[in-house]
């Protein structure tokens, strides 16, 4: 009897030995085809997500319209930017007393104009004109100065949006959202569409409950990552979850540890200074990067102000654009543009996605705001539909050739 109960007893342990093993091959074998997957998927993300096509990408990105060139965020700013080649507008945005949307970085104005009120608090007819000369907003010892002159007075009032709408029809501006305030997210929804730009238009804001607003009220507005989406999506790479997961939002947007960063956070004690470090370090990844982009999702970096750092955002890190204090010309002059424009209406076919698909393999994708300003604006002017006036350059460009 004694020798049955050992059979049993070693029997037992051999089962259990073997469905031990059976599960660990299995746990592996599942570990190995994830891995695997999360591997393919990372690099080829439209086997399971279809690519988007974003309406619009930009390289040269003014934040705040060029912070340390002209006072921020006023018209001033937005037409110096516009000059130097910029081909989309950062800005701020909030509500004034009387439900008027403004643009402004700060809650209080009293760092542009040395009045120590509260935007909500007051009325838009009663809000003081910027000051001419201001703090830089990283650097107190930076004093942004602007001409003193009737012009630029009047280009130194804090602006509307419908005034930036209407003064820079056919330029991709940028919105952060400053408050979670329902009028103003309705307001700049409005005001979006009433200004048909839509499709010209990012919107956002680092509060993740304020860009639930913003996909509720209008969701054909492109809306950037909240924070807590930035988080998750840096977690879910680094845990090989990313080629697996939805993403509701159309940009990617984070900080980069440039000069900016760097001064900003100086004040910070040390390990405040390395979690930031960590963080940073995280979320600045060239291959999560490339397989955003690949799910077309433009990747935005903040705030970057000098050569070295373009380059390495560009060439090392593959970003899409950089937004900047210090817009500057890409280097091609508008008749390079144009030229390039022609080409391409050459090449066009008679439909319009035809158009499209042959203009794009011409156009670089970051001179493609430049080229509706340039394009857009005239049919404007003109009364004619861009489409008629695109047919007016290729009947032009023919007789020519």
């Amino acid at each position: 009897m004694n020798r049955y109960d050992d059979l049993l007893s070693h029997a037992g342990c051999t089962l259990c030995c073997v469905r031990e093993r059976l599960f660990y091959i299995v746990l592996l074998t599942v570990f190995v085809i994830y891995v695997a997957l999360s591997f393919i998927l990372l690099r080829k993300p439209t086997y399971l997500h279809k690519r988007r096509r974003p309406v619009f990408i930009a390289r040269n990105i003014a934040h705040r319209g060029g912070a340390a060139e002209s006072v921020e965020n006023s018209l001033h700013a937005f037409d110096t930017g516009l000059k130097n080649g910029v081909e989309m507008f950062e800005l701020d945005c909030h509500l004034t007393k009387d439900n008027q949307v403004v643009v402004h970085h700060d809650f209080s104005i009293e760092r542009t104009t040395g009045d120590n009120r509260f935007i909500r608090d007051i009325d838009y007819d009663n809000l003081p004109s910027i000051n001419n000369n201001i703090e830089l907003y990283y650097d107190s010892s930076t004093i942004i100065s602007c001409d003193n002159n009737p012009e630029s007075e009047a280009l130194l009032r804090i602006p509307l949006l419908k005034d930036v709408f209407a003064r820079y029809p056919t330029i991709p501006i940028n919105i952060d959202v400053k408050a979670n305030n329902d009028e103003l997210i309705r307001q700049i929804s409005r005001l979006t569409q009433e200004y048909q730009r839509e499709h010209l238009t990012y919107w956002g804001s680092f509060n993740h409950g304020t860009c639930r607003k913003l996909t509720a009220e209008n969701p054909r507005i492109v809306r950037f990552c909240s924070l807590k989406e930035v988080a998750g999506i840096a977690i879910a790479y680094w845990l090989g979850l990313l080629p697996f997961i939805p993403i509701k939002a159309g940009a990617f947007e984070i900080p980069n540890p440039g000069e900016v960063i760097q001064n900003i956070t100086k004040n910070l004690n040390w390990k405040f200074k390395i979690l930031l470090r960590i963080v940073q370090c995280a979320l600045n990844n060239k291959s999560m990067f490339i397989h955003l982009q690949r799910r077309g999702i433009p990747v935005y970096v903040w705030i970057l102000n000098n050569e070295q750092e373009y380059q390495h955002a560009f060439e090392q890190m593959s970003v899409t654009g950089v937004m900047t204090d210090y817009p500057k010309n890409d280097n091609a002059t508008i008749e390079q543009l144009f030229g390039k424009l022609r080409e391409g209406l050459l090449l066009a076919g008679q439909g319009r996605q035809g158009f499209l698909d042959e203009f794009d393999q011409i156009l670089q994708p970051d001179q493609r705001a430049r080229f509706l300003l340039h394009l857009v604006q005239p049919a404007k002017e003109s009364g004619k539909p861009v489409e008629q006036l695109i047919d007016s350059f290729r009947r032009q460009d023919a007789a020519t050739n």
